[in-house]
């Protein structure tokens, strides 16, 4: 699926990971910025517009909800939030997140994810319809 180019901020404390991600979604055919502190994400979401927020979970300081939830109250959130994680835990109470922000678990099909992103901002509906645990 083709969509216009679209920003990606991906928060990932694992170097490899955030590597092999931000080749893969610019790949996909997005525009990605990445960063290894949560802190640092607070700060890049505050100077720039982003489409995707794609977080970790767990990650040295502050986790990706926390990330979420302080990105919401400083109004610097992006259009659509996306924890990606192998969390067990934070994937069993994924009900408990909120509607629009996706629980999407270690590993995924990253281009089917990709398309359902860009559908999702296309059509300003970032609730996932069957569930918001995506694998």
């Amino acid at each position: 699926m083709a969509h216009p180019p679209r920003k990606i901020l991906v928060v990932e404390d694992n170097k490899d990971l955030a590597y092999l991600l931000n080749l893969r979604f610019e790949r996909l055919g997005w525009t990605t910025s990445v960063c290894m502190d949560p802190s640092v994400a607070l700060e890049l979401l505050a100077q720039a517009k982003f489409d995707v927020l794609f977080t970790d979970h767990m990650m040295p300081g502050m986790t990706g909800s926390q990330l979420i939830e302080k990105a919401r109250a400083a109004g610097t959130i992006a259009t659509l939030t996306v924890i990606y994680t192998g969390d067990l835990t934070v994937i069993e109470n994924a009900n408990s997140v909120p509607e629009d922000v996706w629980v999407v678990k270690k590993p995924a099909d990253m281009k089917k994810l990709s398309d359902d992103m860009s559908l999702a901002i296309e059509s300003g509906s970032m609730t996932k319809v069957w569930s918001n645990i995506y694998e």
